[in-house]
């Protein structure tokens, strides 16, 4: 009984399955080359920000297109995480004078 030819495929298969990982987006958004500002965590350079599943993932001076379903080119733009949650508020306006 030979067993040579069970090793090759054995191979092939692990080396197919290993391929699938590399190929695996691990980020559902990436935002390239924005100017981070960051005040929390004294940033302010240009940075890219990758996001998954509505969260920040990473924050590195390069992140490589291939990791992200989506790539937004934020070139010349101003990034800054959480400023528009922090600047909400409401406003309510007096219907009647004050006597």
């Amino acid at each position: 009984m030979e067993h040579k030819n069970r090793y090759p495929i054995c191979g092939i298969f692990v080396a197919l399955l290993f391929s699938s990982f590399l190929n695996a987006q691990e980020f559902d958004i990436v935002i390239k080359d924005g100017r981070l500002i960051d005040t929390k965590n004294a940033i302010d350079k240009v940075m890219d920000i990758a996001i998954k599943d509505g969260q920040i993932a990473s924050v590195e001076s390069t992140i490589s297109k291939n990791r992200a379903k989506t790539v937004i080119n934020a070139k010349g733009l101003f990034v800054s995480p959480g400023l528009i949650a922090v600047s909400y508020t409401h406003l309510t306006l007096p219907t009647t004078p004050y006597v």
